[in-house]
């Protein structure tokens, strides 16, 4: 009975045993799972991490925007037991902002280097560039610059070389290119089709002009004003596209070239400065198409040619720099109601033969340009403030170059000279 007894409670002890060692075993066991589930689940969130992360990087813009990683960080807490264990996991979701790369970025050679060209801004936003000079040789290549995919193609040739031309954009989408030079000034005009990229003569004009200027009235009519001629170099004449002929209308106040033309917003044009035979001129005129006359307004403070007029989005009218014999840094202001002019800040340098934008936001970018040798600088004016601001150079120095703002609000700048000449294209990113 007694060793009964015993061995009855050694297989009860050995049963407990069993028992204790078979609950600690499952216990083990569902621990090991949840640990292994949990690495599991951290080793998948690493893995989409590094694939969202990495497609996106893949898909980045490297050219035109710059990327900026904002880590967000999410806490999940899991208790295995009641009061043991407990394991607490970081997952890292990642987004990604752009932002714009400010400044000048290089955009795609042109075919054909030039300078003393046309850049004109067509419906539809691609940019026409004409003629112009390659190493002192008038040109007559043409190409076209698509901002969609930042490319250049060729298109059919003018038919004449020339430089120192004009490029208009008719009311029925033609571009009307006008005189210029090639050996000896001229009178001959072309017109270019959009839709077919030829090119055909149209109507002379009455006389033969290069450092002129054209501007499209508010009826449609192209006035050619001024120029450097064999003759009368104060005459201006329309052309009308409907007809495709020229007819001579009132002569300038004072012959002039080397100077700008304005259309202002109550229709009327605003010539400024230039040179001639007595030098550099500060004579301001308008052109009131209604009745085909001239009238002086007021003189500008300085006398200038190679200079630029903006019209700004105030109606007013920003003239830059030029020369009078040495390049100007200084800036006028007129005000069409009043036809008064008045200084505003001075540029931060002296430049002639430079380019100016006024840009999307109202500001005006003036670019390049020429004082004792070619610049890269670049400049911005507030016409909230009347004060300039200093932006990055651009990547070449250039003169004689072209600007034109596309319709995304970028400012492309066209090839230029700088001891050479150029047919590198930058943009700009305001």
């Amino acid at each position: 009975m007694h060793n009964n007894q015993i061995f009855s409670e050694y297989s009860n002890e050995n049963n407990k045993s069993r028992k204790w060692w078979h609950r600690r075993w499952f216990k083990f066991v569902c621990i090991s799972l949840i640990i292994i589930t949990i690495f599991a689940v951290i080793l998948s969130v690493v893995l989409i991490s590094v694939g969202v992360s990495s497609k996106k990087s893949e898909n980045a813009t490297t050219i035109t925007i710059s990327s900026s990683l904002t880590t967000i960080m999410k806490t999940t807490t899991t208790t295995l037991s009641q009061s043991t264990v407990t394991i607490t996991l970081s997952t890292e979701a990642t987004t990604i902002t752009t932002t714009q790369n400010l400044g000048w970025i290089n955009s795609s050679n042109m075919n054909y280097p030039r300078y003393r060209h046309t850049a004109s801004i067509l419906p539809g936003g691609k940019i026409l560039v004409a003629g112009g000079l390659d190493d002192n040789t008038a040109i007559n290549t043409v190409e076209l610059y698509d901002p969609s995919i930042k490319t250049w193609t060729t298109t059919s040739n003018m038919i004449d070389k020339r430089w120192e031309h004009t490029a208009s954009i008719l009311i029925n989408g033609k571009v009307l290119i006008t005189g210029g030079y090639n050996n000896a000034a001229l009178k001959s005009t072309e017109l270019y089709d959009i839709s077919k990229g030829t090119w055909r003569h149209t109507t002379s004009m009455n006389h033969a002009r290069y450092y002129h200027t054209a501007s499209v009235l508010t009826n449609g009519k192209v006035l050619v004003t001024g120029g450097s001629i064999s003759g009368i170099p104060n005459s201006a004449e329309l052309y009308d596209s409907s007809i495709e002929t020229w007819t001579s209308t009132s002569n300038m106040y004072n012959g002039r070239y080397y100077h700008t033309a304005s259309i202002l917003t109550n229709g009327k044009v605003l010539v400024t400065g230039g040179y001639n035979t007595g030098g550099a001129l500060n004579s301001t005129e308008l052109y009131d198409s209604s009745v085909g006359t001239w009238k002086i307004t007021g003189s500008m403070h300085n006398a200038r040619y190679y200079h630029t007029a903006s019209v700004l989005t105030n109606g007013k009218v920003l003239v830059t720099g030029g020369s009078n014999g040495s390049a100007l840094k200084s800036v006028e202001l007129y005000d069409p109601l009043l036809e008064t002019w008045k200084i505003t800040g001075s540029m931060h340098n002296a430049r002639y033969y430079h380019t100016a934008s006024v840009l999307i936001n109202g500001k005006v970018l003036v670019t390049g340009g020429y004082d004792g040798g070619a610049l890269d600088s670049a400049e911005l004016y507030d016409p909230l403030t009347e004060i300039w601001t200093t932006v990055d150079n651009m990547k070449n120095r250039r003169w004689v170059h072209t600007a034109s703002v596309l319709p995304n609000g970028q400012v492309l700048i066209t090839c230029g000279y700088d001891n050479h000449t150029l047919d590198t294209n930058e943009i700009y990113n305001p």
